[in-house]
């Protein structure tokens, strides 16, 4: 084995087949645990520019601070779980929450905005060019012409 590696004979092949069933099985222990969360559809001001996506959409987050140093996941309460479905619509998951529909401000729309954004990996996506966006609660949000220059954005991808 080590002369056919040292002489470039070596190759290794993974059937499709072998991921299909990695990722099917990653599902099988994924959305159960999705499920189990209080979902609220959140509803973007119908002015607003609304919400934008990425590349990695799905963003688990802390809900609450204090808990900051404990690793995420999908089944650790005080976490929560934001995807963006349109510019108009949301979703966001928590054990804590109560299922339903939320009207939501513009600063609200921001500030998950923020967060999508430092999911991202590589591309942030927008129906508009004016949406705002709030990475820092102590600040207010910001034009989408700042993200390109935002440090704290430019630092996640």
């Amino acid at each position: 084995m080590k002369e056919a590696y040292e002489t470039e004979n070596y190759k290794a092949i993974v059937p499709i087949g072998v991921h299909v069933a990695s990722e099917m099985d990653t599902f099988n222990h994924a959305l159960p645990l999705l499920f189990d969360r209080k979902q609220v559809l959140m509803k973007a001001p119908e002015e607003s520019p609304g919400f934008i996506t990425c590349d990695h959409p799905v963003c688990l987050t802390w809900s609450e601070p204090q808990h900051l140093r404990l690793p995420l996941g999908l089944k650790t309460k005080g976490t929560e779980v934001l995807f963006p479905i349109s510019p108009k619509l949301a979703v966001v998951g928590a054990f804590e929450l109560e299922n339903g529909e939320a009207d939501v401000s513009d600063l609200d729309v921001a500030s998950a905005n923020g967060t999508i954004a430092l999911n991202a990996q590589r591309q942030v996506y927008a129906g508009r060019d004016d949406f705002k966006y709030q990475i820092d609660q102590t600040q207010p949000p910001r034009p989408a012409s700042d993200l390109i220059v935002d440090e704290r954005f430019k630092g996640s991808a």
